[in-house]
């Protein structure tokens, strides 16, 4: 399943996942009263075997909780992805999973509402329904695209469509920070590693506050090892999510109009089992095999969560935190209501850490970021330097080649206990003719067979498990009537052996 991330960390810029595991898989004994709840669920639209379902995961943070600092989700291992069959997708054989789809065709949607802090005001700003529209991107190493604006017309490179075939170049050119981000070929961000390329890439932008957003997944190889973390090839195709640049090393940040993100979050992700046509080009990239269920059965989902840390332990995240390394219990990042009493000249420092409370300095180090969007606002740290990636910039972080182990980093249960299982969903088998798994067989199903056989997408999801009713090998006009005489009441003649219309699939 797929898994969102949204902006795992907002100081100085957008983080990435992947980019801040080293952070997190150290200190996990740690305890401390701050709360990490997340809500995650996952769903198939069509649970029958072979279907081409789309599926859906939903991501919930509720207040005041500690944002999510990496989330991975995983594909089950008997998930078809693309065109390949279950099971069966490797470096040997990306030319199935990737090559089949084409590029720009819509493969999935993530709508998330975000709880935001801008211009160094309290994290209360709630933005609703943005929107990223995924699309199928090449996996291809060898032509790239940067991440900056490298031609002074306030655009990132991979934002423009600079061939105008109405794709984003982040699409149709690899992302080059990604082979800086993503190292292996066991190992994530080791210096001198080769980087991997995924299975599977697929690309989405929009605008948040004034500000381009690109988020991409990348389906990777089972069992991997991340900074350390050996992955369990049982759980499945690690789904790794990037945010914009952040976590590349080559990366220069820029002040940013976001400066916090928090709790509350809540996002949901569907990942279509047949691809959509992408009204923003000519081509016709709809009608695609994306993701096909695994026989009947039942499998388990999973995921890894992990929060965010808390160096002082007065229950405010580091990302959310301006005064890291010393407590604000009392003060409320998310209202200006206690500034009174922990922020009286409102330039967003506490009073624990501000030289002087009655004069404001909304940029104290003068280092152009504001001091809710600086990782260590007492310090100037114009690149925003935090080498191990813990929410410390290297001027107020006491070791920042590794997180300090008096850190405090809650990691979820998993969601439950001892593993990364969080629930289970059951597959069965469908009807002969039932091509949009309603259940039952009738006219709508032959319907779904002619868009089947035209290339006309979304067809029926079961279409390709059940559309082909005469037992042919192959799905037609042919299919279409007999599925219509069906549900008609009228005589329908089929090939011996053939599963009978409205019979269980084998």
């Amino acid at each position: 399943m797929h898994v969102l991330v949204f902006f795992s960390r907002i100081r100085p810029y957008f983080l990435v996942a992947v980019a801040v595991l080293a952070a997190l898989f150290v200190a996990r004994s740690d305890v401390s009263a701050i709360s990490f709840t997340p809500v995650y669920t996952a769903a198939l639209t069509s649970p029958i075997a072979g279907a081409n379902s789309d599926s859906s995961v939903v991501l919930n943070i509720p207040a005041p909780d500690a944002n999510f600092s990496a989330v991975i989700g995983f594909l089950d291992e008997n998930t078809g992805i693309g065109t390949c069959p279950a099971n069966n997708y490797s470096a040997a054989t990306r030319a199935c999973a990737d090559q089949a789809v084409p590029n720009g065709a819509l493969v999935a949607k993530t709508v998330s509402d975000a709880t935001l802090g801008l211009v160094n005001n309290p994290c209360n700003s709630v933005i609703s329904g943005i929107t990223f529209d995924l699309m199928d991107a090449t996996t291809d190493m060898t032509n790239v695209v940067v991440f900056e604006d490298t031609d002074a017309n306030n655009k990132g490179q991979q934002f423009e469509d600079k061939d105008g075939n109405g794709l984003p170049d982040g699409v149709d050119k690899y992302p080059d920070y990604l082979t800086r981000l993503i190292y292996g070929p066991e190992v994530f961000g080791t210096p001198g590693s080769a980087p991997l390329q995924p299975l599977q890439r697929s690309y989405g932008q929009t605008v948040v506050a004034g500000t381009d957003v690109s988020l991409q997944f990348l389906v990777m190889e089972k069992g991997i090892k991340i900074n350390g973390l050996q992955l369990n090839p049982a759980d499945g195709f690690p789904v790794v999510t990037v945010l914009q640049n952040t976590g590349d090393p080559g990366a220069v940040p820029q002040p940013p109009t976001i400066t916090d993100f928090c709790s509350p979050l809540a996002s949901t992700t569907t990942r279509y089992g047949i691809t959509r046509n992408n009204p923003a080009t000519t081509a016709s990239e709809g009608a695609y095999v994306y993701a096909t269920n695994p026989n009947a059965g039942s499998y388990n989902a999973h995921i890894l969560l992990f929060s965010q840390r808390d160096q002082d332990g007065d229950n405010i995240e580091n990302q959310l935190d301006p005064c890291s390394g010393s407590s604000d219990a009392g003060w409320d990042p998310r209202s200006s209501a206690t500034d009174a009493s922990y922020d009286k000249d409102h330039d967003g420092l506490p009073v624990s850490c501000d030289p002087n409370d009655n004069s404001s300095n909304t940029d104290q180090d003068g280092d152009g970021f504001l001091n809710r969007g600086d990782n260590c606002p007492l310090i100037a740290n114009p690149l925003q330097t935090d080498l191990d990636r813990d929410g410390l910039g290297a001027g107020c972080d006491p070791d920042d080649n590794t997180p300090s182990p008096n850190l405090k980093s809650y990691p979820a249960d998993y969601l439950t206990t001892g593993n990364t299982q969080f629930g289970t969903y059951n597959i069965t088998v469908g009807k002969q003719g039932d091509t949009n798994c309603s259940g039952g067989v009738n006219s709508v199903d032959s319907l779904q067979v002619l868009r089947k056989a035209a290339s006309l997408g979304p067809f029926g999801a079961c279409a390709n498990v059940a559309g082909d009713v005469n037992c042919n090998g192959s799905i037609n006009s042919v299919d279409a009537l007999l599925i219509l005489r069906y549900s008609a009441g009228l005589s329908v003649n089929q090939p011996p052996g053939c599963t009978a219309i409205g019979s269980p699939l084998s």
